[in-house]
């Protein structure tokens, strides 16, 4: 299994952000609406469109779309990059989209880190998925005045 991880252009990729609009994980699912922000499909390419930001699309070998992911052009807290992910449920399905998708994404992070310096963003709690692998790339978790997310930094 090989991930590829490709910059994001609508003409090519809004036909798969229609699929994930479909497919989202749970978790993620439930941080767009209790941010308020889900209606659908609107709101995924809403999104991935965001001015300022460099997005991209994760696939597997097979085509199928993992995910999408994104970091802030600009610092967005102090000297922070604001970084950001959604995935598909087969994040949660398949071991080996799960592992590559790990080993491919660390080594953007590191790329990542070494172009932009300190990376951060927000985790719901019951984000276990995200919250491990918030760890195994080197992030600290933070507790915020919301109960239910905790800020995360990659130094």
């Amino acid at each position: 299994m090989k991930t590829s991880i490709v910059a994001y252009n609508p003409s090519y990729h809004n036909k798969d952000i229609e699929w994930l609009s479909h497919h989202l994980r749970a978790m993620d699912l439930l941080e767009l609406r209790e941010k308020g922000k889900w209606d659908g499909i609107d709101t995924l390419k809403e999104a991935i469109q965001h001015k300022g930001y460099k997005n991209y699309c994760a696939y597997g070998d097979d085509g199928a779309m993992i995910g999408v992911l994104g970091i802030s052009e600009k610092p967005m807290y102090e000297d922070m990059y604001c970084i950001w992910f959604m995935g598909s449920t087969a994040m949660e399905t398949s071991l080996p989209i799960k592992r590559e998708f790990v080993r491919r994404s660390k080594q953007m992070l590191e790329t990542w880190k070494a172009e932009y310096g300190r990376l951060f963003n927000y985790v719901h709690r019951e984000n276990h998925l995200i919250r491990s692998w918030l760890l195994s790339v080197g992030a600290t978790l933070y507790d915020t005045d919301c109960q239910e997310y905790q800020l995360f930094i990659i130094d």
